[in-house]
Parts: C-alpha cells; sequence; structure tokens
C-alpha cells in the first residue's frame, strides 16, 4: 500500500508537470496569436493611413485644378467682355466719325448758303 501512495504521488506530480507544460504551451500559443493580431492591427492602422494620405493629396488636386479651371472660366469670360466692349467702342467710334463728317458737311452747306445769300443781298442791295 505505501509503494501505491508513491507511485500515485508521483503521478500526480507528473500529470500536474504534464497539465502545467500544456498550460504554458496554450499560453505561448495564445501570446503567439495576440502579437500575430496586433501586427495585422499595425499593419491596418498604417495602410488606413496611407489610404487617407492619398485621399488628401487626391482632394487636394482635385481643389487645385478646380480653382485652376475657375480662374480659366474667369479669364475667358473677362475676355470675352473685353472683345464685346471693344466692339462696342469701334461702332462708337466710327458713329461719331459719322457724325463729325455730316457735321463738318451741313457747316459746308451752311456756309456755302451764307455766302450765296449774302451774294443775292448784294445783287438786291
Amino acid at each position: 500500500m505505501p509503494e501505491k501512495i508513491v507511485e500515485d504521488e508521483w503521478s500526480v506530480k507528473r500529470l500536474k508537470k504534464d497539465e502545467l507544460a500544456s498550460l504554458e504551451s496554450i499560453v505561448r500559443i495564445k501570446e503567439a496569436e495576440a502579437r500575430m493580431f496586433q501586427n495585422r492591427a499595425d499593419d491596418a492602422r498604417r495602410e488606413a493611413e496611407s489610404f487617407r494620405r492619398v485621399a488628401r493629396m487626391k482632394s487636394e488636386k482635385l481643389d487645385d485644378e478646380y480653382s485652376e479651371k475657375l480662374a480659366r472660366l474667369c479669364l475667358q469670360e473677362t475676355e470675352e467682355r473685353r472683345r464685346k466692349k471693344l466692339e462696342e467702342l469701334k461702332v462708337l467710334e466710327n458713329s461719331h466719325c459719322d457724325y463729325y463728317k455730316m457735321k463738318m458737311r451741313m457747316e459746308s452747306d451752311i456756309t456755302g448758303l451764307l455766302k450765296r445769300m449774302e451774294a443775292t443781298k448784294q445783287l438786291w442791295v
């Protein structure tokens, strides 16, 4: 009977050592899993930051392109208004030139009439 107790004590100790080794193995596996998941999370965080940077850069590029197109559009509109104003100026200059020519012709005609009236008056007096 005492030998059996000794054997049982050894077997109990051996079982406890096996269980302890098994538990330590499980702990190591779980720690490895935790490191693996942490690495994946870190990779995902870096990838998300990279996507944010790319999105920010594309957004800035689109803003710049929009501003440039808007400026070009404003420039085109300004050029169009300038062209129309130049056309209006030419029309006004032509009208003024025609008016001036007509005025000169009328003054000439009036001067001619006044001279003829004076000549007629001289003949009658």
